[in-house]
């Protein structure tokens, strides 16, 4: 089977992907699955596409439990090389341009931010210079500046954003609805 990857995509593969598993999942029948192995990275980019060919094999794809035949659409997925000091957030947290938003001393703050990966509706971030925890909008709107004053309501019907960050190792939140100071 061939798997077409971007340079993105290609970016978070092992060095050396030949050999490692690969889970291969049914887009036509949730929860059907089976396991395979990349067999080789073709060594050129397909100069209309810009994509680079990964090929990876099933043992026995007719004798599955699921036979997986001959045009099945599948999804992939490869174990990429451990990265460490990231930060798990929802994909509403990130703008378009790239920046989370957070609130310090009552003060939006933002940060821009490329991420790792994304798995399970989740974007995965470095964490860089942020400290360890922080008060994250979930849904940032076009309308905030940084240094814009907040401050914390207990009314829901207020709510702008809801402040939360995750990281990779367990939570470390900070749950307060905010709105800006006018």
């Amino acid at each position: 089977m061939k798997l077409t990857l971007s340079a993105e995509q290609l970016q978070k593969l092992p060095a050396n992907p030949v050999g490692s598993p690969v889970v291969l999942s049914s887009q036509n029948q949730p929860g059907i699955r089976w396991q395979g192995r990349v067999d080789r990275l073709a060594q050129q980019i397909d100069p209309q596409t810009r994509l680079r060919t990964l090929v990876v094999s099933v043992d026995q794809p007719l004798d599955q439990t699921v036979p997986l035949l001959f045009g099945t659409f599948v999804q992939a997925r490869l174990q990429g090389p451990e990265q460490s000091d990231l930060f798990a957030l929802p994909t509403s947290a990130l703008t378009a341009e790239g920046y989370l938003w957070y609130v310090t001393n009552e003060q939006l703050q933002r940060v821009k931010r490329n991420p790792a990966f994304s798995q399970d509706e989740q974007l995965f971030v470095q964490r860089g210079e942020l400290p360890q925890k922080i008060s994250l909008v979930l849904k940032p709107v076009s309308g905030y500046l940084p240094g814009m004053a907040v401050s914390t309501v207990e009314d829901q019907a207020n709510l702008q954003g809801i402040i939360e960050f995750q990281g990779v190792g367990g939570p470390i939140c900070d749950r307060r609805p905010f709105k800006p100071v006018l």
